[in-house]
Protein backbone atom coordinates (compact mmCIF):
# COMPACT_ATOMS: atom_id res chain seq x y z
CA UNK A 1 0.00 0.00 0.00
CA UNK A 2 2.86 2.33 0.81
CA UNK A 3 4.53 1.75 -2.55
CA UNK A 4 1.19 2.10 -4.35
CA UNK A 5 0.59 5.51 -2.83
CA UNK A 6 4.12 6.59 -3.72
CA UNK A 7 3.55 5.48 -7.29
CA UNK A 8 0.34 7.51 -7.45
CA UNK A 9 2.06 10.59 -6.07
CA UNK A 10 4.91 10.17 -8.57
CA UNK A 11 2.41 9.85 -11.43
CA UNK A 12 0.57 12.95 -10.23
CA UNK A 13 3.82 14.88 -10.11
CA UNK A 14 4.53 13.91 -13.70
CA UNK A 15 1.04 15.01 -14.68
CA UNK A 16 1.17 18.49 -13.16
CA UNK A 17 4.78 19.46 -13.86
CA UNK A 18 4.27 20.57 -17.50
CA UNK A 19 1.35 22.77 -16.45
CA UNK A 20 3.40 24.25 -13.65
CA UNK A 21 6.00 25.35 -16.20
CA UNK A 22 3.38 27.05 -18.33
CA UNK A 23 2.93 30.78 -17.74
CA UNK A 24 -0.46 32.45 -17.05
CA UNK A 25 -2.55 33.60 -19.99
CA UNK A 26 -1.84 30.72 -22.34
CA UNK A 27 -3.71 27.49 -23.03
CA UNK A 28 -3.45 24.83 -25.71
CA UNK A 29 -5.72 26.76 -28.08
CA UNK A 30 -5.34 30.41 -27.06
CA UNK A 31 -3.00 33.09 -25.77
CA UNK A 32 -4.10 36.33 -24.16
CA UNK A 33 -2.12 39.54 -24.78
CA UNK A 34 -2.69 43.02 -23.40
CA UNK A 35 -2.06 46.51 -24.69
CA UNK A 36 -2.98 50.03 -23.76
CA UNK A 37 -3.10 53.42 -25.42
CA UNK A 38 -4.88 56.76 -25.01
CA UNK A 39 -8.28 55.88 -26.45
CA UNK A 40 -9.82 59.03 -25.00
CA UNK A 41 -8.68 62.57 -24.15
CA UNK A 42 -6.82 65.17 -26.17
CA UNK A 43 -4.48 62.66 -27.83
CA UNK A 44 -7.07 59.96 -28.49
CA UNK A 45 -5.89 59.66 -32.09
CA UNK A 46 -2.83 57.78 -30.78
CA UNK A 47 -5.25 55.09 -29.64
CA UNK A 48 -5.35 53.96 -33.24
CA UNK A 49 -2.10 52.10 -32.51
CA UNK A 50 -4.16 49.66 -30.43
CA UNK A 51 -6.88 49.49 -33.10
CA UNK A 52 -4.23 48.62 -35.69
CA UNK A 53 -3.08 45.72 -33.51
CA UNK A 54 -6.63 44.49 -33.23
CA UNK A 55 -6.99 44.50 -37.02
CA UNK A 56 -3.93 42.30 -37.49
CA UNK A 57 -4.86 39.84 -34.76
CA UNK A 58 -8.44 39.64 -36.07
CA UNK A 59 -7.06 38.72 -39.49
CA UNK A 60 -4.66 36.14 -38.01
CA UNK A 61 -7.44 34.53 -35.96
CA UNK A 62 -9.78 34.42 -38.95
CA UNK A 63 -7.08 32.56 -40.88
CA UNK A 64 -6.90 29.89 -38.18
CA UNK A 65 -4.61 31.41 -35.56
CA UNK A 66 -0.87 31.31 -34.94
CA UNK A 67 1.10 28.07 -35.15
CA UNK A 68 3.54 28.63 -32.31
CA UNK A 69 7.02 27.25 -31.86
CA UNK A 70 5.79 24.47 -29.54
CA UNK A 71 3.73 23.06 -32.40
CA UNK A 72 0.31 24.17 -31.14
CA UNK A 73 -1.96 26.58 -33.01
CA UNK A 74 -3.56 29.28 -30.88
CA UNK A 75 -6.05 32.09 -31.25
CA UNK A 76 -4.84 35.47 -29.98
CA UNK A 77 -7.09 37.20 -27.46
CA UNK A 78 -6.25 40.91 -27.25
CA UNK A 79 -7.23 42.95 -24.19
CA UNK A 80 -7.18 46.71 -24.88
CA UNK A 81 -7.34 49.29 -22.11
CA UNK A 82 -7.52 53.07 -22.26
CA UNK A 83 -5.02 54.96 -20.11
CA UNK A 84 -6.03 58.40 -21.45
CA UNK A 85 -2.31 59.26 -21.65
CA UNK A 86 -2.07 59.22 -17.83
CA UNK A 87 0.81 57.13 -16.37
CA UNK A 88 -0.93 56.39 -13.01
CA UNK A 89 -3.84 54.95 -14.97
CA UNK A 90 -1.36 52.91 -17.04
CA UNK A 91 -0.13 51.28 -13.83
CA UNK A 92 -3.67 50.49 -12.70
CA UNK A 93 -4.48 49.02 -16.09
CA UNK A 94 -1.33 46.88 -16.13
CA UNK A 95 -2.16 45.41 -12.74
CA UNK A 96 -5.74 44.72 -13.78
CA UNK A 97 -4.71 43.03 -17.03
CA UNK A 98 -2.08 40.89 -15.32
CA UNK A 99 -3.97 39.97 -12.16
CA UNK A 100 -7.59 39.88 -13.32
CA UNK A 101 -7.47 39.33 -17.09
CA UNK A 102 -4.42 37.07 -16.70
CA UNK A 103 -2.65 38.30 -19.82
CA UNK A 104 0.45 36.40 -20.89
CA UNK A 105 2.30 39.54 -22.01
CA UNK A 106 1.93 43.18 -23.02
CA UNK A 107 2.44 44.07 -26.68
CA UNK A 108 2.73 47.47 -28.34
CA UNK A 109 1.81 49.59 -25.33
CA UNK A 110 1.97 53.30 -26.13
CA UNK A 111 4.01 56.10 -24.61
CA UNK A 112 7.32 56.81 -22.90
CA UNK A 113 6.21 57.91 -19.39
CA UNK A 114 3.46 55.30 -19.43
CA UNK A 115 5.82 52.40 -20.06
CA UNK A 116 8.37 53.82 -17.64
CA UNK A 117 5.62 53.86 -15.02
CA UNK A 118 4.97 50.12 -15.33
CA UNK A 119 8.61 49.11 -15.69
CA UNK A 120 9.07 48.18 -12.02
CA UNK A 121 5.84 46.17 -11.97
CA UNK A 122 6.54 44.15 -15.10
CA UNK A 123 10.14 43.51 -13.99
CA UNK A 124 9.12 42.35 -10.53
CA UNK A 125 6.43 40.05 -11.93
CA UNK A 126 8.47 38.94 -14.96
CA UNK A 127 5.84 39.85 -17.54
CA UNK A 128 7.08 40.57 -21.08
CA UNK A 129 6.40 44.09 -22.34
CA UNK A 130 7.45 43.75 -25.97
CA UNK A 131 7.49 46.14 -28.94
CA UNK A 132 6.85 49.24 -26.86
CA UNK A 133 5.76 52.28 -28.89
CA UNK A 134 8.43 54.61 -27.58
CA UNK A 135 11.77 55.57 -29.08
CA UNK A 136 13.80 56.41 -26.00
CA UNK A 137 17.25 54.84 -25.84
CA UNK A 138 16.73 53.08 -22.50
CA UNK A 139 14.57 50.36 -24.04
CA UNK A 140 17.73 49.14 -25.74
CA UNK A 141 19.39 48.35 -22.40
CA UNK A 142 18.45 44.74 -21.68
CA UNK A 143 20.18 44.81 -18.29
CA UNK A 144 18.02 47.67 -17.03
CA UNK A 145 14.95 46.37 -18.87
CA UNK A 146 15.13 42.56 -18.76
CA UNK A 147 11.39 42.24 -19.51
CA UNK A 148 10.91 45.18 -21.88
CA UNK A 149 11.96 45.93 -25.45
CA UNK A 150 11.05 48.70 -27.87
CA UNK A 151 9.88 48.41 -31.45
CA UNK A 152 10.56 51.64 -33.27
CA UNK A 153 14.02 53.06 -34.06
CA UNK A 154 15.67 54.88 -31.17
CA UNK A 155 15.31 58.66 -31.24
CA UNK A 156 19.12 58.71 -31.31
CA UNK A 157 19.05 56.83 -34.63
CA UNK A 158 16.45 59.21 -36.02
CA UNK A 159 18.48 62.23 -34.90
CA UNK A 160 21.64 60.78 -36.47
CA UNK A 161 19.83 60.34 -39.78
CA UNK A 162 18.67 63.96 -39.78
CA UNK A 163 22.17 65.12 -38.81
CA UNK A 164 23.62 63.12 -41.70
CA UNK A 165 21.26 64.86 -44.12
CA UNK A 166 22.24 68.30 -42.81
CA UNK A 167 25.92 67.42 -42.95
CA UNK A 168 25.57 66.51 -46.63
CA UNK A 169 23.17 69.24 -47.76
CA UNK A 170 23.44 72.12 -45.26
CA UNK A 171 26.72 71.74 -43.36
CA UNK A 172 26.52 75.20 -41.78
CA UNK A 173 22.94 74.87 -40.55
CA UNK A 174 21.93 75.64 -36.98
CA UNK A 175 19.31 73.44 -35.36
CA UNK A 176 16.36 74.61 -33.25
CA UNK A 177 13.20 73.07 -31.78
CA UNK A 178 10.07 74.75 -33.13
CA UNK A 179 6.26 74.57 -32.70
CA UNK A 180 4.08 74.61 -35.71
CA UNK A 181 3.10 78.30 -35.08
CA UNK A 182 6.50 79.17 -36.61
CA UNK A 183 4.76 79.03 -39.99
CA UNK A 184 2.86 82.21 -39.16
CA UNK A 185 6.10 84.19 -39.04
CA UNK A 186 6.74 83.59 -42.72
CA UNK A 187 10.09 81.94 -42.01
CA UNK A 188 10.76 78.89 -44.20
CA UNK A 189 13.53 76.81 -42.60
CA UNK A 190 14.24 73.15 -43.32
CA UNK A 191 11.86 71.25 -41.06
CA UNK A 192 12.22 67.70 -39.76
CA UNK A 193 9.23 65.98 -38.17
CA UNK A 194 9.68 62.85 -36.08
CA UNK A 195 8.02 59.74 -37.49
CA UNK A 196 5.67 59.65 -34.50
CA UNK A 197 4.02 62.91 -35.62
CA UNK A 198 4.51 62.70 -39.36
CA UNK A 199 1.17 61.31 -40.56
CA UNK A 200 -0.65 63.47 -43.09
CA UNK A 201 -3.54 63.58 -40.63
CA UNK A 202 -1.21 65.26 -38.11
CA UNK A 203 0.16 67.69 -40.69
CA UNK A 204 -3.34 68.94 -41.45
CA UNK A 205 -3.39 70.66 -38.06
CA UNK A 206 -0.68 73.07 -39.26
CA UNK A 207 -2.09 73.26 -42.78
CA UNK A 208 -0.79 71.10 -45.60
CA UNK A 209 0.36 74.20 -47.46
CA UNK A 210 2.62 75.03 -44.52
CA UNK A 211 3.96 71.49 -44.41
CA UNK A 212 5.26 71.30 -47.96
CA UNK A 213 8.94 70.35 -47.91
CA UNK A 214 8.83 68.76 -44.44
CA UNK A 215 11.35 65.93 -44.01
CA UNK A 216 10.87 62.82 -41.93
CA UNK A 217 12.45 59.43 -41.43
CA UNK A 218 10.18 56.43 -41.99
CA UNK A 219 10.40 52.66 -41.70
CA UNK A 220 6.85 51.76 -42.73
CA UNK A 221 5.76 51.43 -46.35
CA UNK A 222 3.75 54.48 -47.51
CA UNK A 223 0.26 53.00 -47.89
CA UNK A 224 -1.51 54.87 -50.67
CA UNK A 225 1.61 55.62 -52.69
CA UNK A 226 1.23 54.45 -56.32
CA UNK A 227 4.72 52.95 -56.04
CA UNK A 228 3.40 50.42 -53.51
CA UNK A 229 0.01 49.58 -55.04
CA UNK A 230 1.18 46.08 -55.95
CA UNK A 231 3.31 45.47 -52.88
CA UNK A 232 2.24 42.16 -51.22
CA UNK A 233 2.44 43.56 -47.68
CA UNK A 234 0.41 46.65 -48.51
CA UNK A 235 -2.15 44.59 -50.43
CA UNK A 236 -2.56 42.26 -47.43
CA UNK A 237 -3.04 45.20 -45.07
CA UNK A 238 -5.66 46.77 -47.35
CA UNK A 239 -7.43 43.42 -47.79
CA UNK A 240 -7.60 42.99 -44.00
CA UNK A 241 -8.86 46.56 -43.70
CA UNK A 242 -11.67 45.97 -46.18
CA UNK A 243 -12.65 42.67 -44.55
CA UNK A 244 -12.81 43.81 -40.94
CA UNK A 245 -13.65 47.50 -41.48
CA UNK A 246 -11.89 48.99 -38.41
CA UNK A 247 -12.80 52.44 -37.15
CA UNK A 248 -9.70 54.23 -38.47
CA UNK A 249 -8.76 55.67 -41.84
CA UNK A 250 -6.73 53.17 -43.87
CA UNK A 251 -4.05 55.83 -44.40
CA UNK A 252 -3.62 56.43 -40.66
CA UNK A 253 0.08 55.77 -40.04
CA UNK A 254 -0.50 55.23 -36.30
CA UNK A 255 -2.91 52.38 -37.03
CA UNK A 256 -0.42 50.96 -39.51
CA UNK A 257 2.19 51.07 -36.74
CA UNK A 258 -0.09 48.98 -34.53
CA UNK A 259 -0.67 46.52 -37.36
CA UNK A 260 3.11 46.24 -37.75
CA UNK A 261 3.59 45.62 -34.01
CA UNK A 262 1.03 42.83 -34.02
CA UNK A 263 2.73 41.30 -37.06
CA UNK A 264 6.03 41.37 -35.15
CA UNK A 265 4.35 39.72 -32.15
CA UNK A 266 3.06 36.94 -34.41
CA UNK A 267 6.61 36.28 -35.63
CA UNK A 268 7.76 35.99 -32.01
CA UNK A 269 4.94 33.57 -31.16
CA UNK A 270 5.95 31.44 -34.13
CA UNK A 271 9.50 31.19 -32.77
CA UNK A 272 8.67 30.49 -29.10
CA UNK A 273 9.85 27.01 -28.15
CA UNK A 274 7.76 26.76 -24.98
CA UNK A 275 4.52 28.30 -23.65
CA UNK A 276 6.39 30.49 -21.16
CA UNK A 277 7.12 34.16 -20.72
CA UNK A 278 10.82 33.36 -20.60
CA UNK A 279 10.56 31.72 -24.02
CA UNK A 280 8.87 34.83 -25.41
CA UNK A 281 11.71 37.06 -24.23
CA UNK A 282 14.25 34.60 -25.61
CA UNK A 283 12.59 34.74 -29.04
CA UNK A 284 12.23 38.52 -28.93
CA UNK A 285 15.88 39.04 -28.06
CA UNK A 286 17.16 36.74 -30.80
CA UNK A 287 15.53 37.78 -34.06
CA UNK A 288 17.44 37.49 -37.31
CA UNK A 289 16.41 39.63 -40.28
CA UNK A 290 12.70 39.16 -39.62
CA UNK A 291 10.57 40.56 -42.43
CA UNK A 292 7.19 42.20 -41.81
CA UNK A 293 4.60 43.03 -44.45
CA UNK A 294 4.57 46.78 -43.83
CA UNK A 295 8.28 47.32 -43.14
CA UNK A 296 9.93 49.50 -45.78
CA UNK A 297 11.96 47.50 -48.36
CA UNK A 298 15.43 46.73 -47.07
CA UNK A 299 14.44 47.04 -43.39
CA UNK A 300 14.17 43.95 -41.21
CA UNK A 301 14.09 43.22 -37.48
CA UNK A 302 17.25 41.89 -35.84
CA UNK A 303 18.23 41.52 -32.20
CA UNK A 304 20.97 39.63 -30.37
CA UNK A 305 20.71 38.88 -26.68
CA UNK A 306 23.14 40.93 -24.61
CA UNK A 307 24.49 42.74 -27.68
CA UNK A 308 21.75 44.37 -29.75
CA UNK A 309 18.37 45.16 -28.19
CA UNK A 310 17.10 47.48 -30.96
CA UNK A 311 14.83 45.60 -33.42
CA UNK A 312 14.69 48.32 -36.10
CA UNK A 313 17.74 50.49 -36.78
CA UNK A 314 17.21 51.77 -40.34
CA UNK A 315 15.09 54.53 -41.84
CA UNK A 316 14.30 56.07 -45.21
CA UNK A 317 14.11 59.85 -45.56
CA UNK A 318 10.87 61.17 -47.04
CA UNK A 319 9.80 64.68 -48.06
CA UNK A 320 6.22 65.95 -48.07
CA UNK A 321 5.14 67.43 -51.41
CA UNK A 322 1.95 69.03 -50.18
CA UNK A 323 -0.18 65.92 -50.65
CA UNK A 324 1.97 62.89 -49.82
CA UNK A 325 5.50 61.82 -48.91
CA UNK A 326 8.14 60.93 -51.49
CA UNK A 327 11.39 59.07 -50.68
CA UNK A 328 14.66 60.98 -51.10
CA UNK A 329 18.14 59.50 -51.11
CA UNK A 330 19.04 55.99 -50.02
CA UNK A 331 18.05 53.92 -47.02
CA UNK A 332 20.19 54.81 -43.98
CA UNK A 333 21.02 51.77 -41.88
CA UNK A 334 22.52 51.71 -38.36
CA UNK A 335 22.04 47.96 -37.83
CA UNK A 336 23.98 46.87 -34.75
CA UNK A 337 25.26 50.40 -34.10
CA UNK A 338 22.40 52.53 -32.83
CA UNK A 339 24.01 55.79 -31.64
CA UNK A 340 24.41 55.84 -27.90
CA UNK A 341 22.66 58.40 -25.77
CA UNK A 342 25.37 60.57 -24.26
CA UNK A 343 24.68 61.57 -20.67
CA UNK A 344 25.93 64.99 -19.53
Amino acid sequence: MKYGLGGLLFAAALTVSPAAAQSPGIADTSIRLGTQAPMSGVVAMIGMVAEGQKLKFDAVNAAGGVKMGDGKTRQVELVIMDDANEPPRTVTNARRMAEQNKVFAFVGSVGTPQNQAIKAYITQNKIPNIFIYSGIYEWGDSKQNPWGIGMVPSFTTEAAIYAKYLEEHKPNAKVAMLYRLAAESGWKPTVFVTYAASSVISLKAAGLENSKGVLTGQFVKPVGSPNFDNDPGVKQYLADYEKFKPRFDKHDSLAQMGYLMADAAVKVLEQMKAPTREAMMEATRNMSKVELGLLYPGITMTTKAGVDNFPIEAMQLFQFNGESYEPIGKLIDYEGRTPRLEQN
